[in-house]
């Protein structure tokens, strides 16, 4: 049997490559996403006392007050001392706790506390000196229950004219032999306070619709339920249920999509369905996003709580289905100043921790007894879509 060659296909002309944005268009949205790390800002934040300059690179703001560190967390800089009889540049950092007024049972602890050589020798006959210098952040410290996260810088009242706050201090201390008298030593310190602003971020998206009903179908997995039971003493049980995205973790400037649902027996639901059916945000049934700080004295734990922002409710409506009635809200909550707000954090004699608390109050001729419930959630500095992070 002869082969005969056989000749190739004919191909059209492909058709033009896709247009390609880093942007989602408004009908798109994100579903997987890799951080960008674009160029560090250009700011520099400069310091000068006598002879010695302190220059702190990678700022956002030429003319801050202070110094930030978030991004890498490594602060970077320079020492530039005209005296040219340099004998040695140290370079130190301090991180503290710290209750003020100070209690007499209260003692500041120490978060971060290092110290570096920049430069230690003899006296150099250079006209001037620049000593550079770089220092990464740790992530955690040791405290006597462990290890705990390195805190942000933070201050907040705590009742009582205390106010519960951390710091950081950079201080470089420039030791060198005066120019008319070399057998005289000169110490020249510069010191400045150091905003500390560690990031954090959620490790998934926000779900795509805010309505549970629109959702729990399909994508069950994205809300979590949590339940309280509304007792009373001669009446059948209710049920209250809060639904919210199992993520956990929200940007402090997020708005928290929920839902929430109250359930029961039909004959012991029609009464109390009318007094919460009168308007759409009644003052018996709330959900609002609480801060507790927790703060050890020395002499047992003090707590604070603070109401971040109070929730909105819009009544979907009630129904009946197989001897139950039910009545349907959803509704969402925010921070109410959300730059004014840190993020979640524990370090041992200082925590902070955050909830989206349901507070529901019956009327008293339904003898239905007072609900409070809560669901613990994170609060972080950016978003998960954040263009620029790093952990």
């Amino acid at each position: 049997m002869a082969l005969f060659p056989v000749p190739p296909p004919e191909y059209s002309s492909s058709a033009p490559c896709p247009t390609y944005s880093p942007s989602p268009r408004p009908t798109e949205r994100t579903v997987q996403y890799s951080a960008r790390r674009p160029p560090p800002p250009s700011g520099i934040y400069m310091k000068r006392l006598g002879d010695v300059t302190v220059l702190v690179l990678n700022q956002e703001e030429e003319d801050a007050e202070h110094p930030s560190l978030g991004v890498g967390r490594l602060l970077a800089g320079s020492v530039l001392v005209e005296n040219p009889n340099v004998k040695s540049v140290l370079l130190k950092i301090k991180g503290l706790v710290e209750l003020a007024p100070i209690s007499p049972a209260y003692l500041p602890f120490p978060v971060l506390e290092t110290t570096k050589i920049l430069y230690s020798g003899g006296p150099s006959t250079a006209s001037s000196h620049n000593f550079p210098f770089e220092y990464s952040f740790p992530r955690t410290f040791l405290h006597d229950t462990g290890r705990c996260s390195l805190p942000p810088t933070f201050g907040m009242p705590f009742g009582r004219g205390l106010f519960v706050r951390c710091s950081y201090r950079v201080t470089v201390t420039v030791s060198s032999t005066r120019r008319h008298a070399s057998f005289l030593n000169k110490n020249e310190n510069v010191s400045f306070q150091l905003d500390y602003r560690p990031r954090s971020r959620p490790s998934q998206p926000m779900i795509l619709s805010p309505s549970l009903f629109d959702t729990i179908k399909y994508c069950p997995e994205e809300w979590k339920q949590l339940e309280s039971i509304v007792s009373a003493p001669s009446k059948s049980p209710l049920m209250c249920d809060l639904f919210a995205p199992s993520r956990g973790v929200f940007c402090v400037d997020e708005v928290i999509p929920f839902h929430l649902q109250l359930s029961g027996a039909a004959a012991c639901f029609s009464h109390i369905s009318r007094f919460f059916m009168g308007t759409t945000a009644h003052p018996g049934l709330r959900v609002y996003m609480r801060r507790q700080i927790s703060v050890d004295l020395g002499c047992g734990k003090t707590i604070k709580e603070i109401n971040l922002g109070e929730g909105t409710l819009r009544l979907l409506g009630a129904h009946d289905s197989k001897g139950k009635g039910y009545l349907n809200w959803e509704g969402q909550v925010q921070c109410g100043d959300p730059k004014s707000v840190v993020a979640s954090f524990e370090c041992g004699h200082v925590s902070i921790q955050d909830a989206l608390v349901v507070e529901m109050i019956p009327p008293h001729e339904c003898a239905f007894k007072r609900t409070v419930f809560e669901y613990r959630i994170k609060l972080a500095t950016d978003r998960w879509d954040a263009g620029e992070w790093q952990q």
